[in-house]
């Protein structure tokens, strides 16, 4: 119970201390895009699959996406890493991806997020071969354009547990 407590109030502390806090390339566009994901707090798990780039942890997560008011194309999507009070851009190709891996991922056709609908990725994750002895932050972003080619934004930050999740 004490540890669920302290979680929970590391977690709102988290959320306190970076509730402004995002990089500064993404605060130039309009918040048009909601995003989700089916845990802001992830615990890591002994990963247990054959993909060759996964590596001995994983922290297992979905993210969902749909547009606020309009139909916007996505153009561009990542992430980033809180480190040493910073945001770092990572993602596993070392770049921002682009539509044709969203539409791919999301299963959205031509990348096009339509309104009313909501479009998820259900294996989204990160890896390492160690666990990190405290908690890393991290946000995923996602840039679209309506008819007009005005851009908007959506992102989420979420949280990784530095230890392995309780069966």
């Amino acid at each position: 119970m004490k540890s669920y407590i302290f979680l929970t109030l590391l977690f709102l502390l988290t959320q306190l201390t970076f509730g402004q806090n995002i990089p500064e390339i993404l605060k130039k566009y309009e918040k048009g895009i909601i995003v989700t994901h089916s845990k802001d707090t992830i615990y890591a798990e002994l990963y247990n699959g054959s993909k060759p780039n996964r590596m001995k942890y994983v922290w297992n997560y979905e993210t969902s996406v749909k547009t606020k008011n309009k139909e916007l194309e996505i153009v561009e999507f990542g992430g980033y890493n809180y480190i040493n009070n910073e945001w770092d851009s990572n993602t596993i190709f070392g770049r921002p991806f682009n539509k044709s891996e969203f539409s791919k991922w999301y299963s959205c056709e031509n990348g096009i997020l339509k309104l009313g609908e909501t479009y998820s990725d259900k294996n989204n994750w990160t890896t390492s071969d160690y666990i990190y002895s405290d908690t890393k932050t991290g946000l995923w972003y996602f840039i679209g354009k309506d008819s007009n080619g005005q851009k908007y934004i959506g992102y989420k930050k979420f949280v990784l547990v530095g230890r392995l999740r309780d069966k």
